[in-house]
């Protein structure tokens, strides 16, 4: 803990300093704290918060939902599988911005976010829950037809053994990924009431430590985001 703390004063400390002699316009970490504080005090800034989370929780229950019934599915229909295997190295090549595009033709402006923390969660959720069913014990499964054990309780209690293991850290990816994506996507139409809107509109006003301060808030709820829906998770497989 104590090296973590080291390490960030001391990043802290080059960065405040690269602010006072830099010709380039960047915010001192003070002036931009402050302004966070600011924003943290604005009931605007949560809700703006709150609407950007809902469209990405949205997004990745809908891939979390696509990506089991599928892998449900291509286990019984080896073909299947291999259309998909294409499917998410398509989706983790190519740029989001491309996605974006296409996604102004495919749906509304106000689920193209949604639509796209889907396809990019999908991308790193399918691989996994697919390396999670084919990893079950055999045995268990044997045992499980012969018993005529419903698909339902044999999701629940055999294929979720090794659940943990495969999903979490590709739910991880899942949601930095979704993060990004729907980063592209809002910049790109600059939908209103969301965070990245507002980083566009102070980005025009050339105001360092607003601009500085939003960027540091996205960082945050990010990786927050992501460390609790990580945490419940484990707390739920066990």
């Amino acid at each position: 803990m104590l090296k973590y703390i080291l390490a960030t004063t001391i990043l802290l400390f080059f960065w405040q300093i690269i602010a006072q002699t830099s010709y380039t316009p960047i915010a001192s970490p003070i002036a931009t704290f402050l302004q966070l504080y600011a924003l943290l005090l604005n009931g605007n800034f949560w809700a703006v918060v709150f609407i950007n989370i809902c469209d990405i929780i949205i997004g990745i229950l809908f891939a979390f939902s696509l990506a089991l019934f599928f892998n449900i599915v291509s286990v019984k229909i080896p073909l299947l599988h291999i259309i998909l295997k294409m499917v998410v190295l398509f989706l983790s090549t190519l740029p989001w911005i491309v996605f974006s595009i296409l996604g102004l033709l495919w749906v509304n402006q106000a689920s193209v976010v949604t639509m796209l923390a889907a396809l990019a969660a999908f991308s790193h959720l399918y691989p996994a829950i697919y390396a999670a069913i084919k990893n079950t014990d055999g045995r268990l499964l044997d045992m499980a037809w012969f018993f005529k054990i419903s698909l339902l309780h044999r999701l629940f209690y055999i294929y979720s053994i090794n659940t943990p293991k495969y999903i979490i850290p590709s739910l991880e990816l899942a949601i930095a990924s979704a993060f990004k994506a729907g980063t592209t996507a809002k910049i790109m139409y600059l939908i209103y009431a969301s965070i990245y809107y507002e980083l566009y509109n102070y980005t025009l006003s050339l105001y360092m430590p607003y601009i500085f301060s939003w960027i540091l808030a996205i960082f945050i709820i990010s990786f927050c985001f992501k460390k609790i829906i990580v945490f419940n998770l484990k707390r739920f497989l066990k």
